[in-house]
């Protein structure tokens, strides 16, 4: 009996910079050492950006934006990803260069950042915040920040991309679709806090939960497990053991 070598590989979503919860970053932390992937997958939303947001308040614009980007910075340099999906919220960031109204000064900062992120990412793949040009093929799945939202955001990413990863909505979920040749969607959760202050009286958001997703590639097909809290302990299916 032959044995086909497998290769481990790795995806979070939704760190949003200085809204991470630290513990569950400490936990991915140590969890990518250990596992060591070959394949280690940034899924967007590495920053938060709120003060970037059209209909941001007073406030939030004269928060310390600096302490969101160097967060996420921090994050990258130590998890050294290979890929890179650019989510909704990172997206402002470039939209920044292209609203005068955002003025000089902030488009200069916008510029001076691009160019912090191009340089600490050396190396890696990115992927625009794109419906179409924002999908990593790997292996038999596709692995997408998230284009769609609510309750049936999951399912909608089966129909439309086949076996898929992805973050965005901040919970943990997966949904197989009636297909001829069968589709699994699955949201990974997220690595920043739960219940924004914006989404304090909306129910929906209990849903949200801590994880991310990881696996083998062995010839081409994914194997998909699901790391997050039962109980108050990490677990990691894989392992058959928990993470505290």
């Amino acid at each position: 009996m032959s044995v086909r070598k497998a290769e481990r590989w790795v995806a979070c979503f939704d760190l949003h910079g200085d809204q991470q919860d630290a513990d569950t970053v400490r936990v991915f932390n140590q969890f990518v050492a250990d596992f060591r992937p070959t394949v280690r997958v940034c899924g967007g939303d590495v920053w938060d950006l709120r003060w970037l947001r059209r209909s941001a308040s007073d406030d939030e614009k004269m928060e310390q934006v600096s302490a969101d980007f160097e967060a996420g910075m921090e994050f990258l340099g130590k998890f050294r990803p290979t890929h890179f999906l650019w989510g909704n919220h990172d997206q402002r960031l470039r939209d920044a260069l292209d609203q005068p109204s955002k003025g000089g000064a902030l488009r200069a900062l916008a510029s001076a950042w691009l160019d912090r992120i191009e340089v600490g990412t050396k190396g890696c793949k990115h992927y625009p915040y794109d419906k179409r040009a924002g999908v990593l093929r790997y292996g038999d799945h596709s692995l997408v920040h998230g284009y769609a939202h609510g309750v049936g955001a999951t399912r909608k990413h089966a129909l439309v991309y086949g076996n898929v990863i992805h973050g965005h909505i901040h919970a943990i979920d997966r949904v197989s679709v009636e297909r001829h040749d069968g589709a699994t969607a699955y949201a990974a959760g997220c690595l920043c806090r739960l219940d924004f202050d914006y989404a304090r009286a909306n129910v929906g958001t209990l849903r949200q939960a801590h994880g991310w997703v990881y696996g083998v590639n062995v010839g081409g097909r994914l194997t998909v497990w699901q790391a997050q809290k039962v109980g108050g302990a990490w677990t990691l299916p894989s392992e058959f053991k928990e993470w505290r």
